[in-house]
């Protein structure tokens, strides 16, 4: 009896002598196994994501997710000055079309936008939408125009102006090329460049003046004054997050060829994007 039980005493007393000692204890086990669990499983992630990128079709849709998707600036309220670049007087006339720059005002209200994305970063894309476009021209000297026979443009004299103006309405579509970098607080800055087309909608005069008894008048008169039906015009925007500077060229005439001064309008103006 005595040699079975000194056995198993001792077989007994060999974990109680594991955990005594600082090495073998069973916590200190718990904490290594769920080291290893945890190891194994940020091997088997880091694994499985590096598989998925090495596909075509899984990277291109991860490198679209790391960015933002491409949203142009082309909505908005924009306000600018306008005027008239270097324009030939017909010999014996008077330069009637002179304007001035700072009362002579165009403000584009562009109410639609599609963006169209052209690379895999999201930060280069073409721009298009349709807005409207008022331009008002305040006239330098003391005369509004007319036209004539044959349609050709006139400066028609008033007493007593106080000012006068020639006023158009556009309907717009641009198709701007703009290019996109980062900037703080995750907003975006911006360059854009391209062309714009109007289609005139509406075009008059206005003058206001005072008459014989000192009384102010308005005189407005509809009218297409040989305007050609459309524009085309050059287009510049830098901007940062909802704020632009931008400008404008036309390229072709804004009046009839032989009917009228060869008119070119630019402006330059600020805008805030929606």
């Amino acid at each position: 009896m005595k040699s079975i039980i000194i056995p198993l005493a001792l077989l007994l007393s060999i974990p109680v002598m594991a955990r005594d000692n600082g090495t073998g204890t069973s916590d200190t086990l718990r904490r290594d196994v769920k080291e290893i669990h945890l190891q194994d499983r940020e091997t088997s992630r880091q694994v499985k994501k590096s598989e998925i990128l090495s596909a075509p079709i899984h990277r291109h849709i991860y490198q679209r997710s790391q960015n933002p998707r491409f949203r142009g600036h082309w909505s908005g309220f924009n306000l600018g000055f306008a005027d008239f670049g270097d324009y030939d007087i017909v010999p014996g006339g008077s330069p009637f079309m002179d304007l001035q720059r700072k009362n002579s005002l165009v403000m584009q209200f562009n109410m639609f936008q599609y963006s169209m994305r052209l690379n895999k970063l999201n930060n280069f894309g073409l721009v298009t939408g349709l807005g409207l476009e008022y331009q008002r021209f305040r006239f330098e000297h003391k005369n509004s125009i007319q036209r004539g026979e044959n349609g050709k443009i006139y400066p028609l004299e008033i007493d007593h102006v106080k000012k006068s103006s020639l006023k158009n309405l556009y309907l717009t579509v641009p198709l701007i090329c703009e290019w996109q970098f980062p900037a703080k607080n995750h907003r975006r800055a911006y360059v854009g460049a391209g062309i714009m087309g109007g289609l005139r909608l509406h075009t008059k005069t206005k003058v206001v003046y005072k008459n014989e008894n000192g009384d102010k008048r308005r005189y407005k008169k509809a009218g297409n004054y040989s305007m050609n039906p459309v524009k085309a015009d050059i287009v510049a925007r830098v901007g940062y997050d909802k704020l632009a500077l931008w400008g404008s060229y036309t390229l072709n005439r804004m009046m009839k060829s032989g009917k009228a001064p060869d008119l070119h309008p630019y402006v330059i103006g600020f805008g805030v994007n929606f």
